[in-house]
């Protein structure tokens, strides 16, 4: 896996998310003016990519080649994207039976997947 000497800062993409009025929720709750933060633009299209990147860009910063996490599905799809973009190889366990599409993203993005059971 190529590394990079200095990977590509995606950091203004993550959490720089938009603002939604929900004028049905303001009438139900009585509230004057409430907006929901729209996570689903995010990179990965998830409120994951937070913990994601913050999680690689350390584990590069202290020299971490490759990381193993447990997941099924959308923190693996995140986890999956960010690693190749700081040089670190990623493994993703997921239960044995597990399907979601998630598990095509994490393998298109380069990282491992095993399998367990239970």
């Amino acid at each position: 896996m190529e590394e990079l000497d200095e990977p590509p800062d995606e950091s203004h993409r993550i959490g720089n998310t938009i603002l939604i009025r929900s004028r049905n929720l303001e009438s139900l709750l009585s509230c004057k003016r409430l907006y929901l933060k729209f996570e689903g633009s995010n990179p990965t299209g998830t409120q994951k990519d937070r913990a994601s990147y913050a999680c690689l860009k350390l584990a590069k910063e202290m020299g971490y080649s490759s990381l193993a996490i447990a997941t099924c599905g959308n923190f693996g799809a995140s986890f999956a994207y960010f690693a190749p973009k700081f040089g670190v190889e990623a493994h993703v366990y997921i239960p044995a039976n597990y399907k979601t599409e998630r598990i095509q993203e994490i393998v298109d993005n380069g990282s491992i997947i095993h399998r367990v059971q239970g």
